[in-house]
């Protein structure tokens, strides 16, 4: 009687233990492909974010960034010919004054 009741007290242990075993082991593949699936989403998305930021940036902010630098370099034109104490007009100005009074 004794070897009877052990044995079928082994077969329930083992058969808990392999069910621990299983759910463990379930879980730990359930992660790793999890783990993929969302390792390609959040590459798929950062692939899609960088198309969005792209078109974005072409777009809207190109020509802002084109008017601003085209602005800056007439700024930088104008204070270069008509600036009265460092333009190119100044010393010309100076030049032909020297001019004339050299003549006159």
């Amino acid at each position: 009687m004794i070897p009877t009741i052990s044995s079928k007290v082994v077969a329930k242990l083992a058969g808990k233990a392999g069910a621990k075993v299983a759910t463990k082991t379930g879980g730990v593949i359930a992660t790793k492909i999890g783990s993929a699936f969302l390792d390609t989403t959040i590459g798929v998305g950062i692939i899609v974010w960088d198309v969005w930021d792209i078109h974005h940036t072409a777009n809207i902010e190109k020509p802002i960034l084109k008017a601003n630098l085209a602005s800056y370099l007439q700024e930088v034109k104008n204070s270069l010919v008509n600036n009265p104490e460092t333009g190119i007009m100044a010393t010309i100005d100076k030049i032909q004054g020297t001019i004339i009074d050299s003549l006159g």
